[in-house]
């Protein structure tokens, strides 16, 4: 083929939650990486208000809007209410199947103007996954012959298993694209090489599954710029479709082992960028799209790195606010004052259990009690908000570990204390 063309694709379904209007940095960073290699791209993010309106038209929100409400007034569902609100799910989810085929009839459109190479789907879970299986299907029934890739964190929980019950995905992507995605685009661009020896690959061969081996970015830093220009992001065009709040991934991967966590086993070991590349993509998004809102990704960033990049940000006199994961463990006032003072508006904590038992034996936290309660203190006398996330009820939990996490709680009055179900993912310990 001598097509030079990738186009990435989003499809989240019904939108859960207002993250999914924000830009996403995987794409951007998959992008990046294409075109340092010579490839052009273009990113459909259907993740936007508009989809919404798609999903959830006037004529039925007009009808269902009242109901719902005497729902709310009453105080409780009655069994009639309840068959009522089944027959609206019903109703809604036939509308989303309908509105999952016109958008695969429109990117197909938009495959027959641009004659890709492949195209990339970005795997997410429920309504986003089935309806991107319903694009995947729409696209492959006009366009048999076009290679259709699936990538993102379904695929590193779920891998071959997606092969065998979706037929129209032909290779999957797991762990870290950036390298891998230029390799495809160059097989299937010369069709020379071979699939065998492209890394972090999943796909079909002799009637079995081939999975390739996995590889690292070992360098952040030498990873593009991740790419969010109008021309190639084209849900960037105007100011209604996404919330200009970038994500910063200034880590990836994760050194701890935390039995209930997936993250160390689809993102690898802890690896991080520099101080100062982490301030330089700061400096470009703020430049190039008047930005001041960003959000930090890695979740395992130690907390002096954070401090070195704050001071980076005081050093350039840049007017930002962001938020990040936080580490409970050896932070100091003066540690969180320095984040404050650059811009630190809220940070996150994984609180997960307030009993030293269920952190050590449970889930393989490594983290006192003790050192939980300090870095939830000092960050919140520093001026941050605090979220102290619990993973609740844990295996083991009884009356006793629950008052001392509820213990904890009152001694620290965290501003937000999101409750997670203990999740089996498969590839955890847990699991």
């Amino acid at each position: 083929m001598n097509s030079k063309k990738v186009i990435l694709i989003s499809y989240s379904g019904y939108p859960f939650s207002p993250t999914n209007f924000l830009p996403d940095n995987g794409l951007a960073n998959l992008a990046g990486s294409l075109l340092a290699e010579g490839y052009k791209v273009k990113i459909l993010d259907y993740n936007t208000p508009q989809l919404v309106k798609r999903l959830f038209p006037p004529e039925l929100s007009k009808k269902f809007v009242p109901f719902i409400k005497k729902v709310f007034e009453r105080n409780r569902v009655s069994m009639i209410d309840g068959w009522k609100l089944l027959q609206w799910e019903q109703r809604l989810r036939s509308h989303w199947d309908k509105e999952a085929i016109n958008i695969g009839k429109e990117l197909c459109q938009m495959i027959e103007k641009e004659n890709p190479l492949f195209i990339g789907f970005k795997l997410w879970n429920g309504d986003g996954y089935t309806g991107t299986v319903t694009l995947s299907k729409v696209v492959k029934k006009y366009f048999p012959q076009l290679p259709i890739i699936g990538g993102g964190p379904h695929v590193d929980i779920f891998r071959e298993y997606i092969l065998k019950t979706s037929p129209y995905f032909d290779i999957l992507v797991y762990g870290e694209g950036e390298h891998t995605l230029p390799l495809l685009a160059h097989y299937f661009s010369s069709g020379k090489g071979s699939l065998q020896n492209i890394p972090n690959i999943i796909f079909r061969n002799n009637g079995s599954f081939t999975l390739t081996p996995q590889e690292w970015v070992k360098n952040l830093d030498n990873l593009p710029y991740p790419v969010y220009d109008p021309d190639v992001y084209l849900s960037m065009q105007g100011d209604d479709k996404k919330i200009k709040m970038f994500v910063i991934d200034e880590s990836r991967g994760c050194s701890n082992r935390c039995f209930f966590c997936i993250h160390p086993v689809k993102s690898g070991k802890l690896r991080l960028k520099s101080p100062e590349r982490v301030v330089g993509e700061l400096k470009r998004l703020k430049d190039k799209f008047n930005a001041r809102i960003f959000r930090y990704a890695g979740s395992a960033t130690p907390l002096k790195i954070l401090r070195k990049i704050a001071e980076n940000i005081i050093k350039e006199h840049l007017d930002i606010e962001y938020t990040t994961f936080g580490h409970t463990r050896g932070g100091n006032l003066a540690d969180f004052k320095i984040l404050k003072d650059s811009g630190c508006y809220a940070m996150f904590f994984g609180i997960e259990s307030g009993n030293q038992e269920i952190l050590d034996k449970v889930m393989n936290k490594n983290i006192k009690v003790e050192s939980i309660k300090n870095a939830l203190i000092q960050a919140k006398k520093a001026g941050i908000l605090v979220a102290g996330s619990l993973i609740y009820p844990s295996p083991g939990e009884n009356k006793e570990t629950t008052r001392q996490t509820l213990q904890l709680l009152k001694e620290t009055m965290p501003d937000s204390a999101p409750v997670q179900f203990p999740l089996l993912t498969p590839g955890t310990t847990w699991g």
